[in-house]
């Protein structure tokens, strides 16, 4: 299912929605946006190989993961519609993917050029405090991640991820809603038949 290029305005809205950016900073960006649609269970970007974009949700859901030796997904994260990916500073090495980026339906994204909107930060004020907004939103996400892993249980985290992520539930397979809580999908089937 193809999915339709989205309007500079709906752009222009998730970015102000993040940070306001000014109009001479918002014409220098939209000279670098790229547009991709992806379908359900397309690979956006894959641990090891080269992938140099900052990615903005238009529509969708992505998770990033990571897989191990002997082939086991752990889901490290969810970004949904109007969702700016953590910062490619933070994902990757010499242009090199920590992380696996896959879309869990179809997807609408918007791609900057790494290299060129960090220039364009550097120019705009504006963008440079989008670009902080974003970093200081993900460093959260993954504190808060980190603390309700280490504090919370397997339930806990569960219903946390239930109020979160409300509608992903029944969309995104259990496999991968396992991987993120840190449990076994017999585990989670045994807390989903709890709470019936």
């Amino acid at each position: 299912m193809e999915l339709p290029e989205p309007d500079k305005e709906q752009i222009k809205t998730l970015f102000d929605h993040i940070y306001q950016i000014d109009e001479q900073a918002w014409a220098s960006t939209v000279q670098i946006i790229e547009f991709q649609s992806l379908q359900k269970n397309q690979l956006l970007a894959q641990a090891g190989k080269n992938f140099v974009y900052e990615v903005l949700i238009v529509e969708g859901v992505i998770r990033s993961f990571i897989t191990d030796e002997k082939g086991a997904d752990y889901t490290l994260e969810f970004y949904r519609t109007g969702d700016f990916l953590a910062p490619h500073f933070s994902r990757t090495h010499e242009a090199r993917s920590f992380v696996s980026l896959e879309a869990l339906g179809p997807t609408r994204i918007i791609l900057l050029e790494a290299t060129q909107f960090t220039q364009l930060r550097r120019r705009h004020d504006s963008l440079m405090n989008f670009g902080a907004k974003i970093s200081e939103a993900e460093l959260f996400r993954k504190t808060n991640k980190e603390i309700r892993m280490a504090t919370r249980t397997a339930k806990e985290r569960y219903f946390d991820f239930q109020k979160r992520y409300s509608k992903l539930e029944n969309l995104i397979p259990q496999t991968v809603i396992a991987s993120y809580l840190g449990i076994s999908p017999v585990s989670l089937s045994r807390l989903r038949a709890e709470k019936q």
